[in-house]
Formats: structure tokens, sequence, C-alpha cells
């Protein structure tokens, strides 16, 4: 968790970099960015625990960002690149497949109930008279 933490110091000492060059690059990164950082907050902050779902999005943001990587350098570059090297170590201390299987089987039991509004809903567990 030191290393965790020594990194996360470092993320927040360098500061976001200003992406202006290219407006869609800056929008997704900035996005992710966004995201990357509440998960890894949230795993800090709960002691080295993340809910299924920050994890199963923590890991598709990983795997975005290492994907845009390709397009920077120079002081971006380096930014995401700790960001990226933060959410590994995070995901390395906790059950991705497990977050997986869990979210994936809450996605199915949510498209199993009825799709009702509130009014419909309320009428169905209406006591029989």
């Amino acid at each position: 968790m030191r290393k965790i933490m020594s990194m996360w110091e470092d993320l927040h000492t360098m500061g976001c970099p200003d992406l202006r060059e290219d407006v869609e690059l800056e929008r997704w990164l900035a996005t992710l960015d966004f995201y990357m950082i509440s998960y890894i907050d949230e795993f800090i902050q709960c002691n080295g625990s993340l809910a299924p779902s920050s994890i199963v999005r923590l890991a598709n943001s990983k795997r975005e960002l290492a994907s845009l990587l390709k397009r920077l350098d120079g002081w971006e570059h380096s930014y995401f690149e700790l960001l990226l090297q933060l959410a590994k170590a995070v995901l390395r201390r906790v059950k991705i497949k497990e977050a997986r299987l869990i979210v994936a089987r809450e996605a199915t039991y949510e498209s199993d109930l009825p799709d009702c509004d509130w009014g419909e809903a309320s009428l169905a567990w209406e006591p029989a008279q």
C-alpha cells in the first residue's frame, strides 16, 4: 500500500496536464482521468477495497488509457503513464475476475426484472380486494 500511496502523492504533485491540441483526445483523457482518480481514491479511502463495479470500471478505464497513451508524448505522457501504473498497482490488489462475475450476475438479474414505470410497479404490489 505504501507504493500506491507514494504514486498517488506523485500524481497529485504533477497535476493533470492541459491538452488543448487535440480536443477529442483531451475529452477522452479528461474523462478517464476523472473516473480513474475517483476509483483510486475510493480504494485508498476504503483501506484497499473497491466495490465490484468500481473494479470493473477501473480495469476498463486502464485498458482504454493504455491505448490512448500511444498518441501522447512529453509531459502529458508522463502524467498518464503514472496514472496507468497506479491503476495497475490497485488492480493487482483486487479480484478482477470475481468482480466481473458479480457485475455480470447483477446485470443479468436487473435485465430479468419487469420493465415498467413506477405507476405500474406500485399497482402490481397492491393487495387483491
